[in-house]
């Protein structure tokens, strides 16, 4: 084969490799999902008191009507969902009055569902109330799961990051891009490969 071939050849499979990007690039891009940005508490969290409420902010707006967002007690029961919203869609999420909570470990679940391309996200993230100290010399009488006492604005005493972390939903943009991306380099290996086979 000559040098003049080569060339047309490495060209040919250039260009194909170039195309195959931008059908990559474009739906990646189009896949944006209303992933957890932050949460209030934060993901990991211990207070010294109950919070009052609990807030999630997204990457994206969402469908208020099909996305949810549910607070579980430590046994896994559910105890509070996130309250309607007014508007069609909307970068947060809220379940409000809380009251006391037992000391304790809570998940909050959420889903998310984007109104331009269905894109469905979905996670977890936790914070535990920590159980309320008696003061030096008091009798403690309470139960061992007792409940902490409210407070407006609930102390942190720990935080393991400021970020709510989130269980990646089936599906997320970057788990496809990737594929994607694995599928046109086996496509560009493979056109390789046969063209050398039909030299």
């Amino acid at each position: 084969m000559t040098h003049r071939s080569v060339r047309l050849e490495c060209r040919w499979l250039a260009g194909i490799a170039a195309a195959l990007a931008l059908l990559i690039l474009g739906p990646a891009a189009a896949l944006a999902h209303a992933e957890l940005v932050t949460s209030d508490p934060a993901n990991g969290t211990t207070l010294t008191s109950s919070p009052v409420t609990v807030t999630a902010t997204y990457k994206e707006a969402f469908d208020t009507k099909r996305s949810s967002m549910e607070l579980l007690g430590p046994d896994g029961a559910t105890l509070a969902t996130n309250e309607p919203a007014a508007a069609a869609t909307a970068e947060s999420m809220t379940i409000p009055g809380l009251g006391t909570l037992a000391a304790g470990t809570y998940s909050v679940r959420w889903t998310t569902i984007t109104p331009d391309d269905n894109g469905i996200e979905r996670g977890t993230f936790t914070f535990t109330v920590a159980a309320a100290t008696p003061a030096r010399g008091a009798l403690s009488s309470a139960a061992p799961g007792a409940a902490a006492t409210a407070a407006p604005g609930a102390a942190v005493t720990a935080a393991a990051s400021p970020g709510a972390g989130g269980g990646s939903a089936s599906g997320g943009a970057g788990d496809v891009a990737l594929l994607l991306a694995a599928l046109a380099a086996l496509v560009v290996v493979g056109l390789g490969w046969f063209v050398r086979r039909a030299r």
